[in-house]
Protein backbone atom coordinates (compact mmCIF):
# COMPACT_ATOMS: atom_id res chain seq x y z
CA UNK A 1 0.00 0.00 0.00
CA UNK A 2 1.03 3.84 -0.42
CA UNK A 3 0.70 3.94 3.41
CA UNK A 4 3.58 1.12 4.16
CA UNK A 5 6.00 2.39 1.00
CA UNK A 6 5.54 6.10 2.86
CA UNK A 7 6.47 4.43 5.94
CA UNK A 8 9.46 2.82 4.71
CA UNK A 9 10.85 6.05 3.32
CA UNK A 10 10.47 7.89 6.98
CA UNK A 11 12.14 4.82 8.65
CA UNK A 12 15.33 5.70 5.92
CA UNK A 13 14.55 3.58 3.33
CA UNK A 14 16.96 4.92 0.49
CA UNK A 15 15.92 3.11 -2.54
CA UNK A 16 13.15 3.98 -4.73
CA UNK A 17 9.60 2.44 -4.00
CA UNK A 18 7.06 1.90 -6.97
CA UNK A 19 3.74 0.24 -5.10
CA UNK A 20 1.65 -1.95 -7.38
CA UNK A 21 -2.11 -2.18 -6.65
CA UNK A 22 -3.24 -5.65 -6.41
CA UNK A 23 -6.04 -6.54 -8.73
CA UNK A 24 -8.88 -9.01 -8.84
CA UNK A 25 -10.33 -10.87 -11.90
CA UNK A 26 -13.20 -8.73 -11.89
CA UNK A 27 -15.38 -10.91 -14.07
CA UNK A 28 -14.75 -13.84 -11.74
CA UNK A 29 -16.34 -11.96 -9.14
CA UNK A 30 -19.96 -10.73 -11.38
CA UNK A 31 -22.84 -12.83 -12.10
CA UNK A 32 -23.03 -15.25 -8.58
CA UNK A 33 -25.89 -17.09 -8.35
CA UNK A 34 -27.54 -16.30 -4.56
CA UNK A 35 -29.82 -19.15 -4.57
CA UNK A 36 -27.65 -21.79 -3.55
CA UNK A 37 -26.20 -19.89 -0.66
CA UNK A 38 -29.96 -18.77 0.47
CA UNK A 39 -30.71 -22.12 0.68
CA UNK A 40 -27.97 -23.42 2.33
CA UNK A 41 -28.50 -20.91 5.03
CA UNK A 42 -31.94 -21.45 5.36
CA UNK A 43 -32.22 -17.14 4.03
CA UNK A 44 -35.46 -15.76 3.97
CA UNK A 45 -35.91 -12.41 2.09
CA UNK A 46 -36.41 -10.21 4.78
CA UNK A 47 -32.91 -11.50 5.85
CA UNK A 48 -29.99 -8.95 5.63
CA UNK A 49 -26.83 -10.83 5.06
CA UNK A 50 -23.33 -9.44 6.29
CA UNK A 51 -20.46 -11.36 4.70
CA UNK A 52 -16.85 -11.76 6.00
CA UNK A 53 -14.06 -14.28 4.14
CA UNK A 54 -11.20 -14.28 5.32
CA UNK A 55 -9.29 -15.93 8.04
CA UNK A 56 -10.47 -16.43 11.79
CA UNK A 57 -7.52 -15.58 13.77
CA UNK A 58 -6.96 -12.77 16.52
CA UNK A 59 -5.90 -9.88 14.04
CA UNK A 60 -8.81 -9.85 12.09
CA UNK A 61 -10.74 -8.73 15.76
CA UNK A 62 -13.58 -10.57 14.63
CA UNK A 63 -14.94 -10.44 18.47
CA UNK A 64 -15.41 -6.60 17.75
CA UNK A 65 -17.69 -7.69 14.52
CA UNK A 66 -19.72 -9.80 16.79
CA UNK A 67 -20.03 -7.23 19.67
CA UNK A 68 -21.28 -5.02 16.94
CA UNK A 69 -23.80 -7.03 15.61
CA UNK A 70 -25.23 -7.95 18.79
CA UNK A 71 -25.76 -4.28 18.91
CA UNK A 72 -27.56 -3.85 15.79
CA UNK A 73 -29.35 -6.27 15.77
CA UNK A 74 -31.60 -4.49 18.73
CA UNK A 75 -32.55 -2.43 15.64
CA UNK A 76 -32.82 -4.49 12.89
CA UNK A 77 -33.42 -8.09 13.95
CA UNK A 78 -32.94 -9.48 9.94
CA UNK A 79 -29.11 -8.56 10.11
CA UNK A 80 -27.60 -11.95 10.12
CA UNK A 81 -23.90 -12.60 9.98
CA UNK A 82 -21.69 -15.50 7.90
CA UNK A 83 -18.40 -16.42 8.34
CA UNK A 84 -16.43 -17.94 5.68
CA UNK A 85 -12.77 -18.93 6.32
CA UNK A 86 -11.05 -20.79 9.17
CA UNK A 87 -8.43 -20.40 12.16
CA UNK A 88 -7.42 -20.88 15.39
CA UNK A 89 -10.21 -18.58 16.96
CA UNK A 90 -13.21 -19.88 15.86
CA UNK A 91 -14.19 -21.93 19.00
CA UNK A 92 -13.48 -18.72 20.36
CA UNK A 93 -15.87 -16.84 18.45
CA UNK A 94 -18.79 -19.30 18.52
CA UNK A 95 -18.84 -19.12 22.07
CA UNK A 96 -19.03 -15.61 21.99
CA UNK A 97 -21.18 -15.57 19.57
CA UNK A 98 -23.56 -18.09 21.74
CA UNK A 99 -22.82 -15.84 24.61
CA UNK A 100 -24.09 -12.40 23.04
CA UNK A 101 -27.06 -14.34 22.01
CA UNK A 102 -26.46 -14.46 18.67
CA UNK A 103 -27.13 -18.22 18.01
CA UNK A 104 -29.01 -18.59 14.99
CA UNK A 105 -27.99 -15.14 13.59
CA UNK A 106 -24.36 -16.10 13.22
CA UNK A 107 -22.81 -19.12 10.69
CA UNK A 108 -19.90 -20.13 10.55
CA UNK A 109 -19.13 -22.23 7.35
CA UNK A 110 -15.58 -22.65 7.32
CA UNK A 111 -13.73 -23.22 4.32
CA UNK A 112 -15.47 -22.74 0.92
CA UNK A 113 -13.57 -23.50 -2.29
CA UNK A 114 -12.83 -20.03 -4.07
CA UNK A 115 -14.67 -20.59 -7.22
CA UNK A 116 -18.00 -20.23 -5.28
CA UNK A 117 -17.36 -17.37 -3.31
CA UNK A 118 -18.73 -15.69 -5.88
CA UNK A 119 -22.12 -16.91 -5.53
CA UNK A 120 -21.97 -15.92 -1.38
CA UNK A 121 -21.01 -12.55 -2.25
CA UNK A 122 -24.31 -12.67 -4.72
CA UNK A 123 -25.95 -13.25 -1.38
CA UNK A 124 -24.67 -10.72 0.33
CA UNK A 125 -26.28 -7.46 1.38
CA UNK A 126 -22.84 -6.07 2.67
CA UNK A 127 -19.28 -7.25 2.80
CA UNK A 128 -18.09 -6.59 6.22
CA UNK A 129 -14.01 -6.21 7.69
CA UNK A 130 -12.78 -5.29 10.86
CA UNK A 131 -9.03 -6.07 10.67
CA UNK A 132 -6.62 -3.13 11.85
CA UNK A 133 -3.68 -4.37 10.63
CA UNK A 134 -4.37 -5.06 6.46
CA UNK A 135 -1.96 -3.95 4.06
CA UNK A 136 -4.88 -3.68 1.09
CA UNK A 137 -7.31 -6.63 2.43
CA UNK A 138 -8.11 -8.70 -0.99
CA UNK A 139 -11.43 -9.90 -0.15
CA UNK A 140 -12.44 -6.01 -0.15
CA UNK A 141 -11.84 -5.70 -3.94
CA UNK A 142 -13.70 -9.05 -4.24
CA UNK A 143 -16.80 -7.90 -3.03
CA UNK A 144 -16.28 -4.88 -4.64
CA UNK A 145 -15.82 -6.38 -7.95
CA UNK A 146 -19.12 -8.71 -6.80
CA UNK A 147 -21.02 -5.05 -6.57
CA UNK A 148 -21.68 -5.70 -2.46
CA UNK A 149 -21.14 -2.87 -0.43
CA UNK A 150 -18.36 -2.81 2.08
CA UNK A 151 -18.18 -1.69 5.99
CA UNK A 152 -14.30 -1.81 6.98
CA UNK A 153 -12.41 -0.41 9.68
CA UNK A 154 -9.92 2.46 8.69
CA UNK A 155 -6.65 0.41 8.45
CA UNK A 156 -3.58 1.04 6.01
CA UNK A 157 -4.78 -1.05 3.52
CA UNK A 158 -8.57 -0.53 3.89
CA UNK A 159 -8.67 3.16 2.73
CA UNK A 160 -6.77 2.60 -0.10
CA UNK A 161 -8.78 -0.55 -1.75
CA UNK A 162 -12.11 0.83 -0.37
CA UNK A 163 -13.63 4.68 -1.85
CA UNK A 164 -15.49 5.84 0.82
CA UNK A 165 -19.13 6.99 0.31
CA UNK A 166 -18.99 5.13 -3.21
CA UNK A 167 -17.51 1.52 -2.62
CA UNK A 168 -18.08 1.22 0.65
CA UNK A 169 -18.35 3.21 4.59
CA UNK A 170 -14.97 3.12 6.79
CA UNK A 171 -15.05 3.49 10.51
CA UNK A 172 -12.00 4.37 12.85
CA UNK A 173 -10.87 1.11 14.76
CA UNK A 174 -12.40 0.47 18.07
CA UNK A 175 -15.84 2.58 17.29
CA UNK A 176 -18.41 0.78 17.86
CA UNK A 177 -21.04 2.49 18.02
CA UNK A 178 -19.97 4.22 14.79
CA UNK A 179 -19.44 0.91 13.70
CA UNK A 180 -23.22 -0.15 14.60
CA UNK A 181 -24.02 3.06 13.01
CA UNK A 182 -22.82 1.99 10.02
CA UNK A 183 -23.96 -1.36 9.76
CA UNK A 184 -27.52 -0.18 10.18
CA UNK A 185 -26.64 2.71 7.21
CA UNK A 186 -25.41 0.30 4.99
CA UNK A 187 -28.07 -2.46 5.27
CA UNK A 188 -30.66 0.35 5.58
CA UNK A 189 -29.83 2.77 2.73
CA UNK A 190 -30.79 1.22 -0.78
CA UNK A 191 -29.22 4.68 -2.26
CA UNK A 192 -25.97 4.18 -0.30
Amino acid sequence: SQEVAERQRRQGLRRPLQVIPTGVDVASFRAGDAAGPRRELGLSGQDRVLLYMGRVAREKCLDFLLEALAMARREDPRLRLVVIGDGPERAALQAQADGLGLNGHVTFLGYRPRASLRHYLAAATAFVFTSRTETQGLVLLEAQAAGVPVLAVRASGTSEAVAPERSGVLVEPGDLEAFVAAFLRVVGDEAL
